[in-house]
């Protein structure tokens, strides 16, 4: 019997071309096709075994973008054994990490091939997780670079131990919601932190703080 799948994807066009290439692969079956959230999580039932869910969605209402990921705990709740595929143009760290800590069974990017698509999907629905060849290639870039951030903030005596380590995200492309988050503080303490590493540093922005990076390193 074929694993039922729903789609969450705000272009018909993508939704189409998805929908006619899994209907001549084995095993899978779309029995749901969302452009929106709202939609797509009324529809959730437990039958369903497989999300492929894109991270940046339009509500044609408002014309403004919603994040699919802070729906996933709605998500999870109403079908907890559900088994969910990012299918995304956002290939950010971050973003990343932030779709694996709730509960994602895989992530790849637009850019994949078929054949990667059918096998993360064939992976997941046999109990694995999947990470696509292009995220794990950024996972891996990103640890590189934050282990050289650190390298380099450790140097750097103007900056306290919490200043260097916001500093780290900075770098990483966090912004100051995220790094909250992370660090299980307050925007406005971060907001703070980054006032007085842009002032110790005699910089203005985080684009100075790469430069300055990058000069320092070399």
């Amino acid at each position: 019997m074929p694993h039922n799948v729903f789609l969450l994807e705000d272009q018909p066009v993508n939704i189409e071309g998805i929908n006619r290439w899994l209907s001549d692969q084995n095993g899978f079956q779309i029995t749901g096709a969302f452009t929106s959230i709202g939609s797509m999580c009324d529809a959730l039932n437990m039958k369903v075994d497989i999300l492929i869910l894109d991270l940046q969605i339009i509500n044609r209402n408002t014309l403004k973008e919603e994040s699919s990921l802070d729906r996933l705990d709605e998500i999870f709740h109403k079908n907890p054994r559900l088994r969910v595929l990012v299918y995304t143009n956002f290939n950010m760290a971050h973003l990343v990490k932030k779709a694996l800590d709730k509960g994602v069974a895989g992530y790849i990017t637009k850019g994949a091939s078929k054949a990667e698509f059918l096998l993360a999907l064939e992976t997941i629905r046999n109990g694995g997780d999947y990470i696509g060849e292009d995220v794990k290639r950024l996972q891996e870039d990103a640890f590189n670079k934050n282990e050289t951030f650190r390298d380099f903030f450790s140097k750097e005596t103007l900056l306290s131990e919490r200043e260097k380590e916001i500093s780290v995200f900075l770098l990483a492309g966090y912004k100051s919601k995220e790094i909250a988050k992370e660090l299980n503080i307050s925007p406005h303490t971060v907001h703070t932190h980054r006032k007085k590493i842009f002032k110790k540093l005699r910089i203005h922005s985080v684009e100075e703080l790469i430069k300055l990076y990058m000069k320092r390193k070399g």
